[in-house]
This record gives C-alpha cells, sequence and structure tokens, in this order.
C-alpha cells in the first residue's frame, strides 16, 4: 500500500466554511429567480369550478381523476388540486352523501 500524501496547497478549506463566499452564491442559486419560475403559476377556483367539483363528487365519488376528466376544468389543474380543494371546503362546509348518492342512483 502506498501513503497517501496530502498537503495543504491541494484543499480548498473555504469550500467547507459556510460563512464564505461559496456558500453566498449556493444561497443565490437555491433561492433565485429560477425556483419562481419552475413552479406552475396559481390558480383560483371558480365558482363553475367549485360546482364541478362537487357534482362530480357527488356523482362519482372521491376518485379525482374521474372528476377531473368529466367535467371542463382550467387548463393545469390536477388531481391534487381538486382533493385539496374538497378537503378544504369539506372543512367548512361538512358533507353528507346519502347512501343512495354513494351508491349512484338506483337503475329501474
Amino acid at each position: 500500500m502506498y501513503p497517501v500524501q496530502t498537503t495543504d496547497s491541494t484543499l480548498d478549506k473555504s469550500a467547507y466554511h459556510r460563512d464564505g463566499s461559496t456558500s453566498e452564491k449556493r444561497q443565490e442559486s437555491r433561492h433565485g429567480d429560477e425556483r419562481a419560475s419552475s413552479r406552475r403559476e396559481r390558480k383560483n377556483f371558480t365558482q363553475e369550478e367549485v360546482q364541478y367539483l362537487l357534482d362530480g363528487v357527488k356523482r362519482l365519488g372521491p376518485c379525482w381523476n374521474s372528476v377531473l376528466w368529466s367535467y371542463p376544468f382550467q387548463k393545469g389543474r390536477t388531481n391534487v388540486d381538486l382533493a385539496k380543494k374538497f378537503t378544504s371546503l369539506a372543512g367548512k362546509f361538512p358533507f353528507k352523501m346519502s347512501q343512495e348518492d354513494a351508491e349512484g342512483s338506483p337503475e329501474a
């Protein structure tokens, strides 16, 4: 085995210190404009979309993708958006589904 030699000239000690200029550059790149541009723009639910959501849950249950595909929601809306909005609405206005609603309409 050969002995490993390290010299002080080969190590860049400033890279290991948080208060160095290297750390500040990392902070800027981590929290700069890049983060804002990679995020999806937030869109409020319209009254029409809330009605679609409530009708969809009543008709299809909490199958968020089925509700999303069955109604004309805004472009970019996801199944997770629907689930979070419904949870938010349920906290404000508790919904109770009757047994008939849960099973669907009776077929004659």
